[in-house]
């Protein structure tokens, strides 16, 4: 059991035996702390008030892969979506960083959450209204866009999970509108 309180907005990843939690929290909150599987604290980093000389307003995504941690960050004075995916060691580290504010290929407007599958990085972004991929290195893929039978236009992605060679959707006919969940194949 970990010794704190999760709520809806809380993002977590687990690698190699340590639980990262991402807490969406007002300031100052807003940090990612590492526990051992026993629900042991280890460290903190990526606080708002330190870390790599970028304050951040908010997160919307985190998960591991391969030794790293991919954090999908935002910046302080940009509203609360993310700007960026920031790829760290496990103590914290900066190794890279990939992706800016914009409506370009690679660019963000309101993604929710991050994917990793088959050594690519799946991003859905609501605003968009599409699902960017990149390579491990943050290079930019593709894109492509979620529809349903009988509904025109394309759907707003908000958060995604791929299961073998299927992806699980959660989609909105309109921004603000009721969410499903959809499967697509892959």
């Amino acid at each position: 059991t970990l010794p704190v309180t999760l709520t809806a907005t809380d993002i977590l990843a687990i690698h190699d035996d340590i639980i990262y939690v991402h807490y969406n929290q007002p300031f100052p909150r807003k940090q990612i702390d590492a526990y051992d599987l026993d629900g042991n604290f280890i460290e903190t980093f990526l606080r708002t008030d330190k870390g790599h000389g970028t304050h951040y307003q908010y997160t919307t995504g985190i998960t591991a892969h391969d030794g790293e941690i991919y954090v999908l960050l935002g910046r302080h004075g940009t509203a609360v979506y993310p700007l960026e995916v920031q790829v760290l060691t496990p103590d914290g580290t900066l190794q890279r960083q990939f992706g800016s504010k914009g409506s370009g290929n690679g660019q963000f407007l309101q993604p929710n959450g991050i994917v990793i599958h088959n050594n690519q990085i799946f991003i859905p972004d609501t605003e968009r209204k599409d699902i960017q991929v990149f390579d491990l290195n943050g290079n930019y893929q593709r894109k492509f866009t979620l529809q349903a039978p009988g509904i025109s236009g394309n759907l707003y992605p908000d958060y995604i999970k791929i299961a073998g060679n299927e992806l699980f959707a959660i989609t909105k006919v309109e921004q603000y509108g009721n969410p499903t969940v959809r499967v697509y194949d892959l």
